[in-house]
């Protein structure tokens, strides 16, 4: 049987967000791809989840 410890692509999303921003590196879709090897596409829908639960905020247009 497998094991689920697996984190979910928005945990890991927001764990990627908070350790850029903990480093005052600027955090934008393209430093997360580069980060996590994930697709911009992926990428887009779970910022768009994250935001809508207030797990994250936009500070401009493109930067969170």
């Amino acid at each position: 049987m497998r094991e689920m410890t697996r984190k979910s692509t928005a945990a890991t999303l927001l764990d990627a967000v908070q350790d850029l921003h903990a480093r005052e590196q600027i955090v934008t879709r393209e430093t997360l791809a580069e980060l996590t090897g994930l697709k911009l596409t992926t990428i887009d829908d779970r910022l768009g989840y994250l935001l809508d639960n207030g797990k994250i905020r936009r500070v401009q247009r493109g930067v969170f």
